[in-house]
């Protein structure tokens, strides 16, 4: 099978996602950092990260995983059945949209990517929180996000997370989440999160 390209930032959070998944799967994929395909010139989707295939290019990160998933399903990333594929992609809506966009907002002050804005900053952790609170009380009695196995919205949180700890998810934060803390080590330890990732624990205080 000829590698497929990923046009990206190789530290973003983003790439990582993509990557975890593509070792998970098998699969090889050559990082061409930070460049755009030279079979999608001038493209008015020009966004990284982009993976360039022998049938074209597919852009966002979640369409990006969610193709390198697909392609062998005997993995389970997108769950075993109709039912659980619906359940991943809907924690994978949720994951974006209820931690990613605050948590973002939340941690890019610390990382230089944003201005500082207190009353900004306050909102997004609360925010962050009210998602984080619905992920630990599922995680209650789920060992996993969906099924009973790794899926792709594991993985997706996971490395979530995991960026997040580098900044303000610290160990005092993340108490108040055992359930969510609980399902990371187990996801963290998965030998594919280990090689792209690493091991990313919260901050002591």
């Amino acid at each position: 099978m000829t590698a497929m390209k990923l046009y990206a930032s190789p530290d973003s959070m983003k790439a990582k996602k993509i990557l975890v998944v593509a070792e998970r799967q098998g699969f090889t994929v050559e990082v061409v950092k930070d460049k755009q395909p030279a079979s999608q010139p001038g493209s008015t989707t020009a966004k990284l990260p982009v993976l360039e295939t022998a049938q074209g290019c597919i852009f966002s990160s979640v369409a990006i995983a969610r193709y390198i998933a697909r392609m062998r399903r005997d993995t389970g990333l997108c769950g075993s059945n109709f039912q659980e594929s619906g359940l991943v992609d809907s924690w994978l809506e949720f994951i974006t949209h209820e931690l990613e966009v605050p948590m973002c907002c939340w941690t890019y002050p610390a990382k230089d990517l944003l201005p500082a804005d207190d009353k900004v900053t306050n909102k997004a952790k609360e925010e962050f929180s009210r998602g984080l609170t619905v992920i630990n009380s599922h995680l209650l009695n789920n060992t996993f996000m969906v099924g009973h196995n790794v899926t792709l919205a594991d993985i997706s949180l996971a490395v979530s997370l995991a960026d997040g700890m580098k900044t303000q998810l610290d160990a005092k934060f993340m108490k108040g989440f055992p359930n969510v803390m609980r399902w990371y080590k187990t996801i963290s330890a998965q030998p594919e999160f280990q090689k792209i990732v690493g091991a990313v624990v919260p901050k002591k205080n």
